[in-house]
């Protein structure tokens, strides 16, 4: 019986020792790393004024020359299929060379536009598919996530 255990805790020790041998962490970008790109969770501004509100955002510089966007952004009214100024930029290290327009596949049938301005300006639209389900959160809100990644030069 004590031999057993010894086995079966034998080999657990083994595997956990083989298993932290390889590397299960994403690979670091070591330019991110050192400041020469950077990341920011506080470079987005929702445009408030037509009630778009960040439950999060993101943005970072993952090389050179693109930038990755990544939004949860809640609206109180309908998001609608209109072109809608849903915010802005801030940080001018990761604003465009010139406009960027973007398609984004929320699911398969739902395809949205976003539109990056060389000022900052973010812009969404739905192309086509269904309207969005109004949230669960409290006064139903409408929340859309979105994740893009565009060129800055």
């Amino acid at each position: 019986m004590h031999k057993n255990r010894f086995i079966i805790i034998g080999t657990v020790v083994f595997f956990a020792l083989i298993l932290s041998g390889f590397n299960v962490k994403p690979p670091v970008d070591h330019q991110l790393n050192s400041g020469k790109y950077g990341f920011d969770t506080t470079s987005f501004m929702p445009n408030a004024g037509s009630g778009w509100s960040i439950i999060a955002s993101y943005i970072v510089q993952v090389g050179p020359d693109s930038v990755q966007l990544e939004l949860l952004l809640k609206r109180t009214t309908r998001i609608g299929k209109a072109d809608n100024l849903i915010g802005t930029i801030t940080n001018t290290n990761f604003y465009p060379a010139k406009n960027q327009r973007l398609d984004y596949y929320l699911l398969g049938d739902n395809v949205w536009i976003i539109r990056i301005n060389t000022n900052g300006e973010c812009y969404l639209k739905q192309d086509r598919g269904s309207d969005l389900k109004p949230s669960s959160l409290p006064g139903s809100p409408d929340v859309i996530p979105i994740k893009v990644r565009f060129k800055k030069t």
